[in-house]
């Protein structure tokens, strides 16, 4: 057979070249796609994992006290109606010397305002002192951590007594843990004591939001999490002394809106119980 004209041979050729250009092309665009899509994938892990320690208190606490002001939500509470304790027995309080004795004392008001809490709800809550059972993990391997009280459903705490809380006891308090971490998206409210907190607010509550960014951050194989990433998970957090509060909502750990108050305020109760029953 004779070959194939010289132009025919050309023209096959140049098809050739032609083709192996466009998949060339389309290797390189795949080759950019896949490296797009890496460093998002970087960046979601860092979102879900957040980083690798903790900044101190302090710092923590500083900073969100700076970023609150600035947004206009750092608020001092201006309310009207009634204060969760009158002037005399706040006066008291600056008795107690200890943090246990002091949270101790102010179980029962505390009781009543879950109980009113719940009462706007129209479902169950229960105020659980926790101090003793340390059940937030800590994402970067350290020691699990014990805040003082904890609001939530009953069915999500477990009930523990240990020799030392008895002897902290009082009528109809309970004592125990979150029922299990990877329900902790329905713990309603952490409540961190200190017994003065002085002018070392930043400190106590940068260990108050330390709280929120454990239970916002999503340790890997974890599984059944309601709030399956950190953006979408808010915390409430209650900061307390002998003298007064601080609600404080966070998102994704960070703190967004704190109103602070004495808890001889007007409309301090009706703060509190908002914020248990928002």
């Amino acid at each position: 057979a004779a070959p194939p004209p010289h132009g025919a041979m050309h023209s096959e050729f140049a098809q050739v070249k032609e083709s192996l250009g466009k998949i060339e092309a389309t290797l390189v665009e795949q080759r950019s796609e896949m490296v797009q899509q890496r460093s998002e994938i970087s960046h979601i892990e860092q979102l879900l994992t957040g980083p690798k320690s903790s900044p101190t208190p302090s710092t923590l606490g500083r900073t969100a006290v700076q970023v609150l002001e600035a947004s206009q939500n750092w608020i001092r509470l201006q309310g009207t109606g009634d204060a969760v304790l009158q002037h005399q027995v706040a006066a008291g309080l600056a008795a107690f010397r200890t943090e246990r004795s002091l949270v101790q004392a102010f179980t029962p008001h505390l009781q009543r305002l879950v109980q009113r809490a719940s009462d706007a709800l129209g479902i169950p809550l229960v105020l659980v002192n926790t101090e003793t059972h340390a059940y937030f993990k800590d994402p970067h391997g350290g020691a699990a951590s014990a805040p003082d009280m904890l609001v939530t459903h009953p069915a999500f705490y477990r009930w523990k007594c240990g020799n030392d809380d008895a002897n902290f006891s009082g009528p109809g308090y309970l004592f125990g843990e979150g029922a299990s971490w990877c329900l902790r998206d329905c713990w309603e409210v952490i409540i961190e004591w200190k017994t003065s907190m002085g002018s070392d607010h930043c400190g106590a509550l940068g260990e108050a939001i330390e709280y929120a960014r454990r239970k916002s951050y999503v340790f890997k194989n974890e599984e059944n999490v309601a709030a399956d990433v950190q953006g979408r998970q808010f915390t409430r957090l209650m900061l307390c002394d002998h003298k007064g509060f601080h609600l404080v909502l966070c998102h994704g750990g960070q703190a967004v809106r704190c109103v602070f108050g004495e808890w001889i305020d007007p409309g301090s109760v009706q703060a509190v119980v908002d914020f248990l029953s928002r």
